[in-house]
């Protein structure tokens, strides 16, 4: 049997209960509260912030604008610097502009004997000397002008020769070719190699300001002796 009905077998009668003596009802057991339900935030008037980055961002495009037009200034700056040059300067600064060039590279062999070649072109023919000088010509350009051309040169030489490989071929290219070519790069105002990407701004979009969640409240405190869903006489658990 269980606890509550031994306490009764154990206690002695004491006849019938006056009414004022009656025990209270056992009251009935209480419901868990019920936890509110998540209010979501009022939305975020982010006007404010939006107007911000677009004048941020007006700024930015005025900085780009500005940039972008000082290096236009500066090429055009350097180009008639060039045209008012007097034949003995130019043909010192195009010869020293060469020397300077290929100082900077590595795997000279063949870079010495171009930018030779192309000095001593400088020497005697002004109208090149001055193309050599362009703000966008270099010999880094120069050197990519000739190997583009080499593999075609190579890669025609395999098909007229009928010639198949497994990817990788060496090849010679007469040392003439190679001067030839670094005189068309110069003397080239399209070339590949000095063509540089457009610039282009690219603005950056708006992100709404980040909102955290409300945290989740916490449930209400239980009743005292509750124990699912019932309440213990004695604060126990039954």
């Amino acid at each position: 049997m269980g606890y509550f009905s031994e306490l009764h077998q154990e206690t002695p009668y004491q006849g019938e209960p006056e009414p004022d003596t009656l025990p209270a009802p056992e009251p009935a057991g209480e419901e868990p509260q019920q936890e509110p339900a998540p209010v979501d935030p009022a939305p975020l008037d982010d006007t404010a912030a939006r107007q911000a980055h677009e004048a941020a961002e007006a700024q930015r495009k005025r900085e780009w604008d500005a940039a972008q037009e000082k290096k236009r200034a500066e090429e055009q700056e350097q180009l008639q610097r060039i045209a008012s040059m007097n034949e003995d300067a130019l043909r010192l600064a195009s010869v020293r502009r060469i020397s300077i060039a290929t100082d900077q590279m590595t795997n000279r062999s063949m870079k010495d004997s171009v930018a030779a070649h192309i000095q001593s072109i400088c020497e005697h023919d002004l109208d090149f000397a001055r193309l050599t000088m362009h703000p966008r010509k270099s010999m880094l350009h120069c050197i990519q002008y000739i190997f583009r051309q080499a593999q075609d040169y190579l890669r025609k030489e395999l098909e007229t020769g009928g010639i198949k490989t497994s990817g990788v071929y060496g090849g010679d290219v007469p040392d003439g070719l190679c001067h030839q070519w670094a005189e068309d790069y110069f003397r080239d105002p399209d070339a590949k190699e000095d063509q540089e990407p457009e610039s282009k701004f690219v603005p950056r979009p708006y992100v709404k300001p980040y909102t955290p969640k409300p945290s989740e409240p916490k449930p209400a405190p239980k009743p005292k002796g509750y124990v699912d869903g019932q309440i213990s006489l004695l604060g126990e658990a039954s």
